[in-house]
């Protein structure tokens, strides 16, 4: 990481983010070049001990197709109570295990009720994605996303450090 030119890298308390693929104006064409850029530095990135590399991907299965995660360890994916949601969780499931991958794991996200997230890590378990924690949905965590700022404690943090430590 160190490598990379701070043009295309941003630090904030020491977490370096470095977002591929955007497209930001119109005519900008597809993404599919971009997507190759990121591909080629995830395969040569070398992470000193104790780095960790989150690649934010766009929703769906669209970078399967380009091998951009072939040299992931595990893929989460963030899963909405939805039938759409739960069958495209299925579908990276099993393009992450054709790849090799064998960790793929599942956030549910903007969860409303104890019954929907059982109904929904039961149907992602007859999938063969394992959930590893929920994001209930919140008053705080929706005003947050909408003002653009972090979440500085409360339950949504707390729900947060249970998925980490599961990916641990």
């Amino acid at each position: 990481m160190d490598d990379i030119t701070s043009g295309f890298v941003s630090a904030v308390d020491g977490i370096r983010f470095m977002s591929v693929g955007k497209i930001l104006d119109p005519f900008q064409g597809c993404a599919c070049s971009m997507a190759e850029s990121a591909r080629q530095i995830v395969e040569k990135l070398e992470l000193k001990e104790g780095e960790v590399l989150i690649l934010d991907m766009e929703a769906g299965v669209e970078s399967f197709g380009r091998g951009v995660e072939r040299h992931a360890d595990t893929i989460l994916v963030v899963v909405e109570p939805s039938f759409e949601s739960i069958v495209v969780a299925g579908r990276i499931a099993q393009m992450a295990q054709g790849m090799g991958i064998g960790r793929v794991g599942a956030v549910l996200n903007k969860v409303v009720s104890d019954a929907t997230a059982s109904r929904t890590t039961r149907e992602l378990e007859k999938k063969g994605v394992k959930v590893l924690g929920n994001l209930n949905y919140s008053l705080e965590l929706a005003e947050a996303a909408f003002e653009g700022i972090p979440v500085k404690g409360g339950l949504a943090l707390t729900e947060a450090r249970i998925i980490v430590t599961a990916l641990t």
